[in-house]
Order: C-alpha cells, then structure tokens, then sequence
C-alpha cells in the first residue's frame, strides 16, 4: 500500500485539507449538504405552511419517487459507482452513452406507469390532492433522474467541482422557485414538484455539458447493450435489493397513510424533519467514500479497505451520535422553531427517529465495505430482512399506538440489519492480492 493512501486512511481530515485529491472528499459532503439542504427546505416549507392533506399527499407522491429513484439506482447509477473505474479508456464514452439511453428509457417507462396511476385515480375520484400531487411528480420525472445520472458519472469521474455547481443550480432555482410559491399563495404538493423539474432541467443542463465529452459518438443499441451487460451482475442484486430497501425506509409511510390517513403520514415525515442532517451526512458521504473504498480494495486488497472504513465508520458515527443526542434531548424546541405549534404533540416520535438513525449511522460504512469488496448479496438479503421485520411490526403496531408505532419497525428492522452486517463484514475473508470480480457474484 503507499504512503499516500496509508495517510489518508490513517488521517481523513488532513489529508482532505492537505492533499487536491482528497480534499474533493470536502466539496462531497458540501454539495450534499446543497442538495440535501434544499429537499429539506421543500419538506419544511410544505409541513408548516400548507395543510396536513396537502403535505401528506406530497409526501406520498415523493416516497413514489423514491421508488423509481431505487429502480433506477439498482440499474444504471448504482452499478456505475463501482464499476466506471475499470472500463478502459477506449470504452468510456460508449458506457457512458449507454447509460444515458437507457436512462432515458426508464424514465419513459416510469412515467407511463404513473400517467395510468393519475388515470385511474381520477376514474374513480379517489384522492384529489394525492391525484394533484402525482401530476406533478410526471412533470418532474425525467429531469430528476438526468440530473441523478450526471450527479453520479461527474462523482465517478471525480468531477466533484462540477458536481457542486450542477447542484447549487438546483438549488438555486428551487429556492426561488419555492419563495415566489410562498409569497403569491400558491405553495402545494402539485406545484412544488413543477418547481422541482425546473431546478432538475437547469442542473441536467449542467451536467449534460460538463459530460459532453462522454457523451459524444455514434450508435444507440450498442452503448445500450454495453452497459446492460457491464452493469448487470450488480444490478440482479440492487433490483432486488431495492425491494427490500423500499420496504423498510417507505413502506411504513403508505400502512400509516392506509391505517391512520395521510395527515397521520404527514405527522410521521414532518417529525423525520429533524433527523434529515443527519441524512445529508450519511449519503453525501457515500458518494464519495463509496467509490473510495472501491478503489482502496482494487488497488490495495481487504486489510487497506478496513483501515479506510473503520476510520470513516468511525467519523460518521461520532457525528450522528451528537446530532442525534441533542435531538432526544430538545426535540419541542426545534419542533417550536421549524413548524410553530403545528407538531407540538410529536416529540415521542422524534426521540424515536432519533435511535433509528443513530443505528442507520452504524451500519453505513461496513455496508460500503461490503459492497467495495464485491458483495452486494449481502446487503441484498440483509434488505429484505429489513422490510420483513419492518412490515411485521409496522401494521400491528401502527393500529395500536399509531404513528410512534412505524418508527419502531424500522428501529426494529434496523437492529436486525445492522446485526447481519457487522456480523458479515466482521466475519468476511478474502484474499487481499485477488479482488473478487463483479462477473462472479
């Protein structure tokens, strides 16, 4: 291993300082925090602002998002985290244009299928705030899943700089997007996502030209079929996965929402509020220790991968562990500062998100691990795992004691997750000199 990498494995925050390589590790975790920062403005705006109807079919419209955003994280942006390294220089360009057809492809596909959700809902006059609120999420489909693709080929590519700039775009325009909502009286589910495709376009725009390069050639089926094939052996399993991933991070919002009504939805997401820093933190990081860690079991085997994730494990989760604290402990204050007395009856519910991602921050990085040395199986199984006990407990509990009841099935599915992972990762051997190939899995 070289002294370079042994440095920063051994001391991240200075080498993030010091070295021009590593330090884009900080403007990682700034443009998280943009991106991150702006879903959490939305979210705020909506909970305190307009009606418990409205946020709820808002937030029931976005948790379908996120669906079609692990679909399209299991077949195109996932795989190509770990895999666009070691396409050789001569095929870069095509995987990169086969991944932006099939992208488009998708995308396609997925509004399809919610273009006849609207219409049936509408045939039967079911919802109108949930039909609204659909509408718009159409409107936004495709500009949100380009600028995820940019985000994730420019992070690949370790364009980072180019990164932040897509996504303070983003930003920018739905920030104003949403001031001029508020002050014309306008602020709903429906037209917060068509603010939400503006600020897609304009940072897909970004992306599109800072990837120009990439993107240029000839031939559609060919691309397509090169990354089909590359991503594949990934992608079975995240398809999967995502199944399982879906399960235990939403599937509680739409048995709260089915059990309880959506403004009992809208309780349970607005107290989650609290804990979205912790979020930003957590998956901005991922971005871009995740293909770090790839790179460090490549290049340098197991025994330099665990060094690498057991300090950032350990940074993540000292973090979260105070953030979380000082929520438990003041949780009607800061309900009192983001929504008035609006959610002022929902502090049991915040201590309780509280604990779940404390353990979310634990199983982080021996997660990455896992996935960097080329077992994505586990964290598959160890998902569906997850939506099984979060299903189980959710439907019962949330009857019983209501929405404190589907934050404990996912403490419950997180116990049980991050069981499974400390357990395989600790246990996990292989040779450090011969890196198991993605072909094998």
């Amino acid at each position: 291993m070289s002294s370079d990498k042994q440095g920063f494995a051994r001391r991240p925050f200075r080498s993030l300082l010091t070295e021009s390589d590593e330090s884009k590790g900080i403007f990682a975790l700034l443009d998280q925090g943009v991106v991150s920062g702006t879903g959490f403005a939305v979210n705020i705006l909506l909970a305190r602002f307009a009606s418990l109807d409205e946020y709820g079919a808002y937030v029931l419209a976005f948790s379908i998002l996120l669906a079609i955003a692990g679909i399209q994280c299991a077949l195109i942006t996932d795989p190509l985290a770990y895999l666009y390294a070691s396409q050789a220089n001569d095929r870069e360009a095509d995987y990169s244009r086969g991944l932006l057809f099939s992208q488009l492809s998708l995308a396609a596909a997925c509004l399809i299928v919610v273009g006849l959700v609207v219409g049936l809902l509408s045939a039967l006059d079911v919802d109108n705030s949930l039909r609204t609120a659909l509408m718009g999420l159409g409107s936004a489909l495709l500009f949100l899943q380009m600028r995820e693709l940019c985000r994730r080929l420019l992070f690949a590519r370790f364009q980072v700089l180019t990164v932040l700039g897509l996504d303070l775009s983003y930003s920018f325009v739905v920030l104003l997007g949403l001031a001029f909502l508020l002050f014309s009286n306008r602020l709903s589910a429906r037209s917060a996502f068509i603010v939400l495709a503006c600020g897609g376009a304009a940072a897909s725009a970004v992306g599109l030209y800072g990837l120009r390069d990439v993107f240029s050639g000839k031939g559609i089926w060919k691309p397509m079929r090169l990354a089909i094939v590359t991503n594949w052996p990934f992608a079975r399993w995240h398809l999967i996965g995502m199944i399982g991933g879906f399960g235990y991070l939403q599937a509680n919002t739409f048995v709260v929402a089915a059990i309880l009504g959506t403004t009992s939805a809208a309780v349970l997401h607005a107290s989650r509020n609290l804990l979205m820093p912790v979020e930003m933190l957590l998956v901005g990081a991922g971005n871009f220790v995740t293909p770090r860690a790839s790179s460090y079991f490549t290049k340098d085997g197991q025994k330099a991968l665990r060094v690498f994730v057991k300090r950032w494990g350990g940074i993540l989760s000292a973090i979260t562990a105070i953030y979380c604290g000082l929520v438990a402990i003041y949780p009607q204050l800061l309900l009192q500062l983001l929504y008035g007395a609006k959610y002022s009856d929902a502090t049991t519910i915040v201590r309780l998100w509280a604990v779940a991602f404390m353990l979310f921050a634990l199983r982080r990085a021996p997660s990455i691990g896992l996935v960097a040395m080329r077992r994505p199986d586990i964290i598959v199984k160890t998902g569906l795992l997850g939506f099984i006990v979060s299903l189980a407990v959710c439907i019962p509990t949330s009857a019983t004691v209501g929405v404190s009841g589907a934050v404990l099935a996912r403490i419950a599915s997180e116990v049980g997750m991050l069981t499974v992972i400390l357990t395989q990762y600790v246990t996990f051997k292989k040779d450090n000199s011969t890196p198991a190939s993605p072909s094998i899995i």
